[in-house]
């Protein structure tokens, strides 16, 4: 059992890494640049980034994939865990940040939304196929 969720951890963390480093770096990048580039830093730490991709990668196998036992289970999951982790961030940033575009708010919350769903997805995919 270990190794199971030790593979599905890791196909989850992969799928999430590529497909937010494919939306942070190339999709929304310039959106992001144009209305909220002023409060962004120059230079950006790592280790905040890393903790969240470790930690939200666990979560989403947690919370999404061990309890389900079909793909579409999973996916649903995904998609409230998606739901309410960016919907958190997105309207905390919202309500406590002057000129917090509203634009940025829906977007990249349904951005969480989707790319929870697609890595539950994956997750699912491997955790049904793992022995």
């Amino acid at each position: 059992m270990l190794k199971k969720i030790c593979v599905t951890y890791l196909s989850v963390l992969l799928a999430l890494l590529m497909l937010d480093g494919l939306w942070l770096g190339w999709l929304a990048k310039d959106t992001y640049q144009q209305q909220i580039g002023f409060l962004m830093r120059q230079e950006m730490p790592v280790w905040p980034w890393v903790i969240f991709y470790v930690l939200y990668s666990a979560s989403i196998v947690y919370l999404a994939i061990v309890s389900s036992e079909k793909l579409n289970q999973g996916l649903s999951k995904g998609f409230v865990l998606g739901l309410s982790a960016y919907g958190a961030y997105n309207l905390t940033n919202y309500t406590l940040t002057e000129n917090w575009p509203l634009a940025i708010t829906l977007q990249d919350w349904a951005w969480g939304c989707t790319v929870t769903s697609i890595t539950a997805l994956v997750g699912m995919w491997v955790w049904l196929r793992c022995k």
